[in-house]
C-alpha cells in the first residue's frame, strides 16, 4: 500500500459493512478502496476507488454518519476535515475543511485550546462532536 502514498500511512480504517477501507498518510492525502475488487486477486492500484487531498499530515481519520457515509479526517496542523463517501465521481466529496478550529472555538469558549484529539459520532443526535485538549488535559466538547 505504500506505493500508492509517497510517505508512510498513519491510519488505516473499515467502512462499517466490510466493503472499502480507506489509508491515511504523512504525504496528506486519503485513499478510498474497495474490498472486493481487492479479495478478487487485483492490486491496490485497481481496488483504488478514489483519493481524497487535506494537505497536511493525516493523524486521525474514521467513517461517520448514520450510513457511514461521511469521513472525517484530522491533521497534524490540528486542522479537521469532512468528506461525503459517494461513487459519484462528479460531486465534489470535500464538505468542509476548518483550517483552525482550535482558535475558532477558543474564541467561542472562552479559554486556550492547544490541540484537536478526535471526533465521535452521536447516532441520537445525528452529530459529530470533536475532543479539544489543553496541555493540562482540560478537554472541551464541540458539536460540528
Amino acid at each position: 500500500m505504500h506505493g500508492l502514498h509517497s510517505e508512510d500511512v498513519t491510519q488505516l480504517q473499515f467502512r462499517p459493512g466490510g466493503s472499502e477501507f480507506i489509508s491515511g498518510s504523512l504525504d496528506g492525502m486519503i485513499n478510498r478502496y474497495k474490498l472486493n475488487v481487492l479479495n478478487s486477486g487485483s492490486n491496490f492500484d485497481d481496488s483504488l476507488v478514489e483519493v481524497m487531498p487535506v494537505e497536511q499530515p493525516v493523524k486521525r481519520m474514521n467513517f461517520f454518519g448514520p450510513e457511514a457515509n461521511a469521513l472525517y479526517v484530522i491533521t497534524y496542523s490540528d486542522s479537521l476535515a469532512i468528506f461525503q463517501v459517494t461513487d459519484d465521481e462528479e460531486q465534489e466529496s470535500l464538505v468542509k475543511h476548518f483550517r483552525d478550529p482550535l482558535r475558532e472555538q477558543s474564541e467561542a469558549i472562552g479559554r486556550q485550546l492547544d490541540y484537536l484529539i478526535d471526533c465521535h459520532f452521536e447516532s441520537n443526535t445525528n452529530k459529530t462532536p470533536s475532543l479539544l485538549g489543553k496541555r493540562q488535559f482540560r478537554p472541551a466538547f464541540q458539536r460540528l
